[in-house]
């Protein structure tokens, strides 16, 4: 069975995005009660993709967040710049895009640094770059993530192209013959996520599950589904 850390998988992520910006800290630590074992933090620069956050490596150090697996995604141009500050906050993974660097060199070196500072690297396509441009990375990433909408901006609908490009990235894992986690995320919830359940390994999921008053039964309906 895969894990991450000392988590086993599968499991549902929830993205700090989709918190109430004014509460995103206790809103988020509160869904340990629930089960939650790993947070979702997107990290937007305004350049790579047309939003911009502010979950800064200190939001993620907060204490608040003590006890769960810290899951960075950085959607930002060189990101290699920002992996010092993010391991110093605590990031178990920090994931970033394949787009975001025009040379192979570049990438590497990006997965490398992230690894030698203790974190699992993470490698991010959106959906229009090919699944076969992974191939490259397979012998180097602790994981995958699969964007299923096109980054940068919450509630988005799940495009259904998404369940072949995750049955693909499963079997290029399979044949590198790695335990290479896949995560996916974008317009996840009950009913997406089943389309995917038998590829995917982290379901990360924002506006679906906060700001309603059900989160419990939307978790769990997550839950169910793995």
């Amino acid at each position: 069975m895969r894990q991450i850390r000392d988590v086993f998988l599968p499991q549902v992520a929830p993205s700090v995005l989709a918190c109430n910006r004014h509460n995103a800290i206790l809103e988020a630590a509160e869904t340990k009660d629930y089960g939650v074992k790993i947070l979702h933090f997107d990290m937007m620069d305004g350049k790579f993709v047309p939003q911009k956050t502010s979950f800064h490596p200190g939001f993620v150090m907060s204490h608040h967040f003590d006890g769960f697996i810290k899951d960075v995604h950085l959607m930002v141009i060189n990101p290699i710049n920002r992996v010092d500050a993010y391991l110093e906050a605590g990031a178990d993974v920090i994931t970033f895009h394949l787009e975001a660097y025009k040379t192979k060199k570049a990438v590497m070196r990006t997965i490398e640094k992230i690894k030698a500072g203790g974190a699992l690297a993470g490698l991010s396509i959106k959906p229009d770059t090919p699944v076969s441009a992974l191939l490259p990375f397979m012998g180097m990433v602790d994981l995958i993530l699969l964007m299923s909408v096109e980054p940068g901006m919450g509630g988005q609908k799940f495009m259904p192209e998404s369940v072949q490009r995750a049955k693909d990235i499963r079997s290029l894992i399979r044949k590198e013959g790695r335990d290479i986690i896949l995560e996916i995320d974008g317009g996840i919830n009950a009913v997406t996520s089943k389309l995917v359940s038998s590829y995917v390994d982290i379901f990360v999921s924002g506006s679906y599950l906060f700001g309603h008053s059900d989160f419990k039964s939307r978790m769990l309906a997550l839950i169910e589904n793995q």
